[in-house]
Parts: structure tokens; sequence; C-alpha cells
């Protein structure tokens, strides 16, 4: 079995509860690694005409693919039949992807996302007569819809010499490796990826977020432009940045931030912010702030953006320096309430995804 797609599946049978072993035509466990070589059950305990035979705590499925395998769940009862008989189509619809030829646009997207070994790297690096050592580097599209119509569209745009792959990675998400030229220079890729924005909205694609990673020479580190690329969107949501595009390695203030360990986030925002002074940071007041920093801590300019009196923005700077201590009108106190505001960002951003994710 291929590498790529042991990992696979691996990664998908994890997350079955009961836990789970993957045998051969001879009851011998093949998946996990730790329990690989293990002869689990007697091929002839199987039933003939049964999908699946309980024997002892375990329920063993046959999965219809060539060579014959076996699927065994520990349960002591039926409860874990619907999630056999899933993780059997899982198994059969990877197998029969894995028996079709690899394109190269998916050889990419498999590098990026680590599911090839070294060996089948090399493989197919030589069978497409890939360049090892090239510039390229890694850009995620995320859409809420019409995606497919935007990975026909990137088709039709993008050459071989400029894209190195436009793949679909799934429903909501595309991959586009681009080649780097030695003529382009860095500020063109953030317009490359307004480009694809203004392309997307054309088709009618609007939720769209675009992330760009690093570039890397060589094919085997092109995995960490693709990291990048998806952790400039994780940033961009966290910190609830204005915009489509996201450029990694314009985000250093918030990779920064995104490192702290947890306790000392809330320490220091926790010492900025407290019960008295937290309602301070209404709705209009985060946009204010917001506007006059974006606006160079220029009074009469964020007053005018905001549709304010220039006096009512002094009030409430001036009620902001009461409670915190700190006047946005002089740049070190404007910089540090920039780090405690995205220090609270992280943190509700974090409390909202481990609210969903206890719901779920």
């Amino acid at each position: 079995m291929d590498n790529s797609y042991t990992a696979f599946l691996n990664d998908t049978l994890s997350t079955i509860s009961s836990g789970y072993l993957l045998c051969d035509a001879t009851g011998v466990c093949i998946m996990p690694a730790d329990q690989a070589g293990k002869h689990v059950f007697s091929v002839n305990d199987i039933s003939a005409s049964e999908e699946y035979t309980k024997i002892g705590d375990m329920t063993v499925f046959k999965v219809d693919v060539a060579p014959r395998l076996y699927l065994a769940l520990y349960s002591k009862d039926d409860s874990g039949v619907d999630v056999g008989k899933m993780a059997c189509a899982y198994i059969k619809a990877a197998l029969n992807v894995q028996n079709k030829e690899m394109s190269k646009e998916r050889f990419y997207a498999m590098t990026v996302m680590q599911k090839l070994s070294i060996a089948d790297t090399n493989k197919y690096i030589h069978r497409y007569h890939v360049s090892e050592n090239k510039d390229r580097y890694c850009i995620i599209i995320r859409c809420g819809d019409n995606v497919e119509d935007m990975e026909e569209v990137l088709h039709q745009i993008f050459s071989e010499s400029q894209c190195a792959a436009v793949y679909m990675l799934n429903r909501t998400t595309m991959l586009l490796v681009i080649n780097k030229s030695d003529d382009i220079k860095s500020a063109d890729d953030m317009e490359l990826a307004q480009a694809i924005v203004e392309t997307a909205r054309e088709i009618g694609c609007h939720d769209i977020k675009v992330g760009v990673g690093e570039v890397r020479r060589s094919i085997y580190k092109l995995y960490e432009s693709y990291d990048e690329a998806a952790h400039a969107i994780s940033l961009g949501d966290m910190f609830d940045i204005q915009g489509n595009v996201f450029v990694y390695r314009q985000l250093i203030i918030e990779r920064i931030i995104s490192s702290i360990p947890d306790d000392v986030c809330r320490y220091f925002y926790n010492m900025m912010f407290n019960k008295r002074n937290s309602r301070l940071l209404s709705d209009d007041m985060q946009r204010t702030i917001e506007m006059f920093m974006k606006c160079n801590l220029n009074l009469s300019e964020a007053a005018r953006d905001i549709y304010i009196h220039r006096n009512t923005l002094v009030y409430r700077l001036d009620k902001l320096q009461y409670a915190t201590g700190l006047d946005l009108r002089v740049f070190d106190d404007a910089a540090t309430f920039k780090l405690i505001m995205l220090l609270g960002k992280r943190i509700k951003a974090e409390a909202e995804q481990d609210a969903a994710n206890n719901k779920s």
C-alpha cells in the first residue's frame, strides 16, 4: 500500500473512538504500526455471507477490495456497526484513488500536505520531470461557494510556467503552487492574490480568503510554504484582519502574539482590562481606536473617516487614557495598546473555538 494512503487511512481510522485494526487477507494486522504483524483472528471464523462477524469483543468487517482486507473494531455491542461500515467505505474509496495514476497537480498537493514518503516523492519527481530546486510558493484559496468554477477559471488564467499546480483540496479550499520568477518582485505576490480575489468575485464567489506563504527553493521544503499560507488565513480569522488577502511575511506582530503562551497572554490582557474598565471597549470604541491607528494617529483624518466631530474623538481618547493610563496620541502608548488589543482578539477567538468544539 502506498505510504501516502497509509497515512491517509491512519488519519481517518484513528478518529474511531473504539479503536481499530486493519488486517490483511490472512487476519494479520497491517495498521496501526504498533500492532503490525499481530495475528488478530482466523479467517475461518469469518462469515462468508455476512457483512461483518462478531468475534469476542471484536466486530470484523470485510472491506470489498482486492486483495481482501478486514477491519476489526473493538466493541461489546452493535454500536460500532455504522461506524465500521463508514470506515470500510473510506478505505475502499482511498484504495480506488490509489489505484489510479496520480496527476502532477495531485503530486504537488500530496507533497505540500506531507502525505508522500521521500521514496514516493522522488518517484514522481522523476516521472513528471519536476525540478527539485526551483523557487515556488503556495497560495491557499478558501471560498464559501463556486470553488469548482474558480478552479476552471484559474486553469485558464495561469500557464504551467507560471503555476505548477491548481488543485482543489476539498469543496471549499484550493491550492495554487506558484513558480517564482527572478524578475517578479515581492509586491507582485500581493497583486496576484488581489487579482485572484477579483476573479472570484466576478464568478460569484464573494466569501473568499487567500493565504500566501513564503518562497521555498527545495521541493522538499515546499510544505512549509503551504503551512504558512494556511496559518496566514487562520491569523486573519483570529485577529479579525480586514481584507481578503493574508500574506504570511506581513503578519509579524500577529505571529508573535499567537506564539505567546495562553497564561502569559491572559496575564497581560487582564492587567490592562479588568472588570472595572472592560466595558469601555464597546464596538464603537474599538472601531474608533482601529480607525485612529489606521490613520497614523491623525485626529482630523480619523474623525472624518468615522463621521464624528474631532472633539468627540478627543473625548473618547481622553476617556480611554483615564481608564488605562495610555494616551493613544503618543506613539509608544498606541503601540502598547495595539498589542493588548491583539491579545484580546486572540483570547476571544480561542474561547469561541473552544465553545464550538464543545458543542460538536
